[in-house]
């Protein structure tokens, strides 16, 4: 039995297991070959089984995920009823596939052949990456935090002999959920306000002094994100900003964030999938505000008309858990006792 972990539905395949239960390949002799043996044993048939679901009619579209990854249309026969049984074999010469339909409980028709589709390559999944640009001030070690597609909040540490203006790209493996980074200077196409025009007082070949390179990052347009739609993203200093979706963004557009080392101010530009920046989005950004602090949980108690110092209490916090606590030494009964949860630790 085989669980599709698309669907979470099961299919049963059946073969011979040891030499009392023979293979069709030796249930008849091949042609020209003897009783006895000597000719060429024959493919087995690949062959599974499926039900069909309570909502399904005829020319509902099922799927089947085959042992070499790919998948399977078949459609409901006519006159098929939910909760029969297809019996979905492979031609070993030809590739093809019919299908057999039989009713709960009974007989197979053969009525029903080639209700199935060739079948087709599973569509590979897609990794999600986001990007950062490593801010003036950050060296190897130090903790940074970006936005990933899904809306998550990524933590990740400057590796060694990266420098700042480095841009540090994570991508998500589809198939095992984990995050790899890598890091490359900032493209040439989009040079930073360090690389755009020599220093006063310096040549073109370089000798003056390096401009602070820009705090820059991206963020993926969420699909349900309207013009005006307010997105939110954390600083590496613990502030948020907030950008306003500029007008004639579609979703899935990328948004790229940049602030002006030397006036603190943020612009926006905006690229479609796959496309080239648009810098006409400019200061669709706001001033980034600190991050709101976190109210700690806090819960009281009377202390027990019986109750004297090392007595178990025990009472319930707003978040709904159950906290034990012990009567302090010389907390008389009539005394409250105020537990205040830190929200850092």
């Amino acid at each position: 039995l085989t669980q599709d972990p698309a669907t979470g539905g099961w299919s049963c395949t059946a073969e011979p297991s040891s030499p009392s239960r023979p293979s069709p390949a030796a249930s008849s002799p091949s042609p020209g070959a003897s009783p006895g043996g000597g000719g060429a044993a024959q493919a087995s048939p690949l062959s599974f089984t499926m039900v069909v679901p309570p909502d399904a009619v005829a020319g509902t579209m099922l799927q089947h995920r085959l042992p070499d990854g790919r998948e399977l249309d078949i459609a409901v026969p006519p006159g098929v009823a939910p909760g029969s049984v297809l019996t979905l074999t492979q031609d070993p010469a030809t590739k093809g596939w019919s299908c057999e339909a039989s009713p709960p409980g009974g007989s197979a028709s053969p009525t029903h052949a080639a209700a199935a589709t060739a079948a087709k390559p599973a569509p590979a999944a897609q990794p999600l990456t986001t990007s950062i640009v490593v801010p003036p001030d950050a060296k190897p070690g130090t903790a940074l935090q970006c936005s990933t597609p899904d809306g998550k909040v990524m933590d990740l540490v400057v590796p060694e002999g990266v420098p700042p203006g480095y841009v540090l790209t994570l991508t998500q493996d589809p198939a095992t959920g984990g995050w790899s980074c890598t890091a490359e200077p900032s493209s040439p196409s989009r040079p930073s306000p360090a690389a755009s025009s020599p220093s006063p007082g310096a040549s073109p070949g370089g000798g003056g002094a390096a401009q602070a390179s820009p705090l820059s990052f991206t963020m993926v347009v969420p699909p349900d994100a309207v013009a005006g739609t307010m997105l939110q993203h954390r600083l590496p200093d613990g502030r948020e900003l907030d950008i306003a979706v500029p007008p004639g963004v579609a979703p899935g557009s990328v948004l790229t964030l940049t602030q002006d080392p030397a006036t603190k101010g943020w612009s926006c530009e905006a690229s479609p999938p796959g496309g080239s920046a648009s810098p006409t989005h400019a200061a669709a950004a706001t001033a980034a505000k600190p991050a709101p602090a976190a109210q700690p949980l806090t819960t009281s108690i009377v202390v027990p008309p019986d109750a004297k110092p090392g007595t178990a209490l025990q009472c319930s916090t707003p978040d709904g858990k159950v906290m034990d606590l012990v009567v302090p030494e010389g907390v008389p009964p009539g005394y409250v006792l105020t537990l205040t949860q830190d929200p850092a630790t």
